[in-house]
């Protein structure tokens, strides 16, 4: 029980760490790779929490390269627009000006309760008091309702108010979304003058919106801040591989050393019990060794290797110290096969290659 009490605290706190480093989200607000991840996070750290046959490397290892490719993704989001519409999407507007966009409805398998539903939890009754909907890549749905039906309205002062309109993004991250150029009707040259009059060019921009008044919204990138962002980023990733690379090489080589050394002895010992005038003192002496070996390098196997393959070794000892004690040698020289087979299935299992990983 202490046990299991001690690797659930362990991966707990590798969980929390984990998810603390991906950032500050609500759940509701996550990415698909971002809840993707966090799903496959859970599952991970609930296997060897709970079955101790399991090294806890196993849970471990997994979590670790999880949050290399949330910090991967992340760069990836930040230095590329194009990256970030496939990884997250886009937002989609579900009413335009009024009106609901059937298509858009389709496209998203978004029914009409559904949106009503959607609305209502942003505290509006009716359809006709929206303006526009917006479904966000994280799954929620943006409502702007129609200026005269906001709370604390112009139209109980009996004012109208101008038309506002939907704001567009047309510069983020220094990138310039021509699609959003051409719905307003304005191209690059007109941009770049808006732009100039905050003494800084588009592609110095971290973002740049214009309204349905006409209104520009921008500001400058503060590029040291990203690129010291990214830089602890990188090198949190190259220190997560280098780790996982060198506990690799620690394993495989005391994996292959273990599997060697018993094997070897084994093989000797074969050649002893086919000889029929050994001795069986002699004999249960020698296998008596080669158990005393395996019960030493087993317990350091234990640490990232499955108990259930290390038992099938055990087991197959136990069987050959039982028939040299019996004088049965031919049995012996099975069981002594079969744990030379299994110890061989061990190493390759551990060792990197294609076939183990897929």
């Amino acid at each position: 029980m202490i046990i299991t009490l001690i690797r659930s605290i362990v991966l707990y706190i590798l969980v929390l760490v984990v998810m603390r480093l991906m950032g500050k989200r609500e759940i509701g607000q996550l990415q698909p790779f971002e809840l993707a991840i966090s799903i496959m996070i859970a599952d991970l750290a609930s296997i060897p929490m709970t079955d101790v046959g399991i090294p806890i490397t196993n849970g471990i290892i997994p979590i670790l390269g999880l949050l290399v490719m949330h910090l991967v993704i992340s760069i990836i989001n930040i230095k590329s627009i194009r990256g970030r519409e496939i990884l997250c999407g886009r937002p989609t507007i579900l009413i335009y000006r009024g009106k609901i966009d059937e298509k858009a409805l389709k496209k998203e398998r978004f029914t009409i309760n559904e949106l009503e539903e959607r609305l209502r939890g942003n505290n509006v009754v009716n359809l006709g008091d929206v303006e526009y909907a917006i479904l966000e890549t994280s799954g929620q749905v943006t409502v702007i309702q129609k200026p005269n039906k906001r709370t604390t309205t112009p139209e109980d002062f009996n004012i109208e108010p101008e038309y506002e309109g939907l704001p567009y993004d047309l510069v983020i991250d220094g990138k310039t979304l021509n699609e959003n150029l051409r719905k307003i009707g304005k191209n690059e040259i007109w941009l770049k003058k808006q732009v100039e009059k905050f003494n800084m060019i588009p592609e110095e921009a971290l973002i740049v919106t214009y309204d349905g008044k006409g209104q520009i919204f921008c500001q400058k990138k503060a590029k040291k801040w990203k690129e010291q962002s990214m830089y602890k980023e990188l090198i949190i990733i190259i220190i997560i591989i280098m780790l996982v690379i060198v506990g690799n090489i620690i394993t495989q080589n005391n994996t292959n050393k273990t599997v060697e050394t018993i094997s070897e002895e084994l093989d000797v010992f074969r050649n002893e019990i086919s000889n029929k005038n050994v001795r069986q003192e002699d004999a249960q002496n020698h296998i008596g060794k080669i158990n005393d070996t395996w019960d030493k390098r087993s317990e350091t196997l234990a640490y990232y290797i499955e108990h259930d393959e290390l038992e099938k070794v055990t087991t197959e000892l136990t069987k050959l110290k039982a028939d040299v004690e019996t004088e049965n040698y031919e049995f012996a020289i099975e069981n002594l096969d079969n744990c030379i087979f299994i110890l061989e299935h061990i190493k390759d299992k551990s060792a990197l290659k294609i076939v183990n990983i897929f």
